[in-house]
C-alpha cells in the first residue's frame, strides 16, 4: 500500500481544482486535498475495489473492499488502521454507521445487510429479507434508524426501515422506478435521490418533492451532505459535484484522471462523506487501484499545481510520469528552502529537483541531497536558494530510478520579534518534508541570549543553532548540558558579536514533530 500521510501540517493540502474537463465554470469554493491514502494490484493487500463510505465523530471513516473486507482509515491523517475480514461479503453495494460505531453493510449477492458491532466483531445474523438486487442503498438516522431500499416482487420501490438491532421493520411504499440513494441532511431528515436527480424529502405524510439537481450526472455512485446541506455526489465520469439546497452546482473537488491517481485526481470514485467541519471524503477505486482522500476547502486558489509557503504536496512518479510540474510566485531575492522526498522508503524512489525561471530557464538543479537533515539518501533538497526573478517559477520533481509517491515543500525564514519582558515564545513543528523551521530576529552586538528547543512528544530529538547575519554558525546544540531537559537541546548564554539578522534554526537529530522555542534575554 502506498499510504501518503500528511498528519505534520496543521492545515495541509494540495493542488486546488475548481473545474473538471471544462464543465461548469464554478468559481464558488475550491477543495484542495489534506492527504491522499493509495492501495494498487501490486500490493500484498491490495484495497482496489471499494464501495461506499462512512464517516464516525470524532474522526474514523469506513469503506468496504469485497475482497478485503471492511477498511478503517483515520480520517485525521488517512492512516489504514484496521482491516475486519468478512468472507461472506461478495457484492457490497452501500455502507452505513449509526453514532455509537455499529456499521452495515448492504450486499446484493446475500440480499442482506451485515453488521459490525464497534468492537469489529460481526454479528452472527444478517439483516434479511429483501428482494433481488437489493438493498441498493442504506443510510441511518442520528437516533440509530437504519434505512434500506427494496424491490418488491412486483418491480415497486419500498424503503424499509430498522430499529432495535433490527427486531422492528416498516417499509414505505414509494413511486420512484429505482432504488434511490438514501441520506440524512443536518436536520435529521431523510432524503432520495432518484436517477433523474429528484430530491424527495420522508415524512409520516410519505415523499415530499424538495428540488431537482441541475444537469444531472449519468452515473452516480454515491451521495452525502454538508452541514449547510449541501448535496454532494460522487459521480462515474465528472468527479465530485457539489449542489446547493436549490440544486444549482456550486463546486467541484477531484480532478478526473484516466487511471492510477495522484493526490487530488479521481478515476471512479465510489463513496463520499463529509465530517462536521467540512472535509470532504471521497473513496476512489477501479479495480487496480484503491484511494481514500481527504477534501479541504481551500479560499483563494486558483491552480492545481501552485505551490504555497509550508504546505506539502503530494504526487507520484514511474516510467509512464516521470516529472512532474509544480508552481510558485516568486519574489526576486526571496530566500527559500525546496524538499522532494521518497514518502516510503521501501520503494527506493530516487528524485531530483530542478527550478525554472519564469522565463524557462534552469536556476538550480540538485539530484541526491547534501547534509542530514533528510531521512532518505536519495531524496533531494535545494538549501537557501534565492531567487532571481520576479514571478512564477516552476519546481520539477524528475525521477531518477524507481518509481513511486513522494512530498514536496518549500520553506522560507519566518521573522520575529523579540518580546519587550525579555521572554519570547515560538512554536513550531519539525516533519520529514520540512526538517528544519528557521526564525529571524534583528540583534545588536553585545545582547546575551539564552535559547531552548524542547520537544513536545517523545518522538522528536531536537537539535538547534544560531546563524550570524552571514549565515555562520556561531553556536549549535544537540542535547542540553542540563540533564532535566533530556534529548532537548539548549543554547547558554550565547553573546551577539554584531548587530544584523540573526537566525535561530530548529531542527531534528531524529523523529518528527511540535516543538517550542524560548529565547530569553539575559543582557
Amino acid at each position: 500500500m502506498r499510504a501518503i500521510i500528511q498528519a505534520f501540517v496543521a492545515v495541509s493540502f494540495l493542488a486546488i481544482f475548481g473545474m473538471v474537463n471544462g464543465q461548469d465554470d464554478v468559481t464558488t469554493g475550491a477543495y484542495g486535498v489534506l492527504w491522499h491514502t493509495l492501495g494498487s494490484s501490486a500490493d500484498s493487500q491490495p484495497f482496489v475495489e471499494l464501495t461506499g463510505l462512512a464517516y464516525l465523530e470524532p474522526g474514523i471513516l469506513f469503506t468496504v473492499d469485497r475482497d478485503l473486507g471492511v477498511l478503517k482509515f483515520d480520517a485525521f491523517t488517512g492512516a489504514l488502521v484496521e482491516t475486519i475480514p468478512n468472507a461472506f461479503i461478495s457484492k457490497p453495494s452501500d455502507v452505513a454507521v449509526d453514532a455509537v460505531g455499529r456499521l452495515y453493510v448492504s450486499d446484493l449477492d446475500c440480499s442482506c445487510i451485515f453488521v459490525l458491532n464497534p468492537d469489529s466483531t460481526w454479528q452472527a445474523d444478517t439483516i434479511s429479507g429483501f428482494g433481488e438486487a437489493a438493498p441498493m442503498h442504506i443510510a441511518v438516522s442520528s437516533g440509530g434508524v437504519l434505512y434500506a431500499t427494496d424491490v418488491a416482487v412486483d418491480g415497486a420501490v419500498i424503503i424499509k426501515t430498522f430499529a432495535s438491532d433490527a427486531q422492528m421493520s416498516t417499509e414505505f411504499n414509494t413511486d420512484l422506478s429505482s432504488q434511490p440513494h438514501l441520506l440524512f441532511n443536518d436536520s435529521n431528515v431523510l432524503l432520495m435521490l432518484d436517477d433523474d436527480g429528484r430530491v424527495f424529502a420522508l415524512s409520516d405524510e410519505g415523499l415530499r418533492f424538495a428540488y431537482a439537481v441541475a444537469d444531472m450526472p449519468v452515473s452516480v455512485n454515491a451521495v452525502a451532505v454538508d452541514g449547510n446541506n449541501n448535496l454532494f455526489l460522487a459521480t462515474q465520469s465528472r468527479g465530485l459535484v457539489i449542489y446547493d439546497t436549490n440544486g444549482a452546482v456550486i463546486g467541484r473537488a477531484g480532478r478526473i484522471a484516466a487511471g492510477f491517481p495522484i493526490a487530488g485526481e479521481v478515476v471512479s470514485p465510489r463513496g463520499v462523506a463529509v465530517s462536521a467541519d467540512g472535509t470532504v471524503y471521497l473513496a476512489d477505486s477501479d479495480g487496480t487501484f484503491g484511494a481514500v482522500t481527504a477534501f479541504v476547502r481551500a479560499s483563494g486558489r486558483t491552480t492545481g499545481t501552485a505551490l504555497d509557503m509550508d504546505v506539502a504536496v503530494m504526487g507520484f512518479l514511474n516510467d509512464e510520469s516521470p516529472s512532474q510540474d509544480w508552481h510558485f510566485d516568486a519574489t526576486r531575492g526571496q530566500r527559500v528552502t525546496i524538499s522532494a522526498i521518497a514518502n516510503n522508503e521501501d520503494e527506493q524512489l530516487d528524485v531530483a529537483l530542478r527550478i525554472i525561471t519564469p522565463v524557462g530557464e534552469e536556476e538550480a538543479f540538485n539530484d541526491d541531497h547534501r547534509g542530514s537533515d533528510l531521512v532518505g539518501q536519495f531524496d533531494a533538497r535545494l538549501p537557501d536558494h534565492i531567487f532571481a526573478f520576479d514571478g512564477e517559477y516552476t519546481i520539477r520533481v524528475e525521477l531518477i530510478a524507481g518509481e513511486g509517491t513522494y512530498s514536496l515543500g518549500i520553506t522560507q525564514p519566518r521573522p520575529f520579534q523579540l518580546a519587550a519582558g525579555n521572554v519570547t515564545l515560538l512554536n513550531g513543528e519539525i516533519s520529514d518534508i520540512f526538517p528544519t523551521q528557521q526564525w529571524v530576529f534583528q540583534g545588536r552586538a553585545g545582547q546575551v541570549f539564552t535559547i531552548t528547543m524542547q520537544a513536545q512528544n517523545d518522538d522528536l530529538d531536537t537539535i538547534i543553532r544560531l546563524l550570524d547575519p552571514q549565515n555562520n554558525v556561531i553556536a549549535e546544540n544537540d542535547d542540553a548540558f542540563d540533564p532535566e531537559l533530556g534529548f532537548n537541546s539548549q543554547l547558554v548564554q550565547v553573546t551577539l558579536p554584531t548587530d544584523g539578522a540573526y537566525t535561530i534554526e530548529a531542527a531534528r537529530f531524529s523523529g518528527q514533530g511540535a516543538y517550542s522555542l524560548v529565547i530569553v534575554a539575559t543582557s
